[in-house]
């Protein structure tokens, strides 16, 4: 499972695979970093354009895995995170996504 967060709206959301994310994304949200992206192992992946955006031409990308795996990118990515889109890779609600992936994180901010 490849978690990722859109950067701007805080929505967490999954795809199977990061393949499946290539099929489905767009290059330009790539290009703008619209997108951050880790899979359920804490493998953060980077976009990377293969060919442009241009005005007749939607543009390409890949992505590959960037530096090594750790459970504390998963936990960082869904800290983040403002809501919860509704896949059946994800839990129901964000409070429980944020149960499951960041269980050090204290709920009283007090604490």
């Amino acid at each position: 499972m490849l978690l990722y967060l859109e950067v701007r709206s805080g929505l967490l959301s999954a795809f199977a695979s990061p393949h499946e994310a290539e099929l489905k994304l767009e290059a330009i949200d790539i290009t703008n970093r619209e997108f951050e992206f880790c899979d359920d192992t804490g493998q953060r992946f980077a976009g990377v354009v293969s060919e442009a955006t241009s005005t007749f031409r939607g543009g390409r990308f890949r992505l590959e895995p960037a530096g090594a795996p750790s459970k504390a990118h998963i936990a960082e990515l869904v800290s983040r995170a403002r809501s919860i889109d509704k896949t059946e890779q994800l839990p129901d609600t964000l409070e429980m996504a944020k149960e499951r992936y960041c269980p050090n994180q204290s709920k009283d901010p007090a604490a």
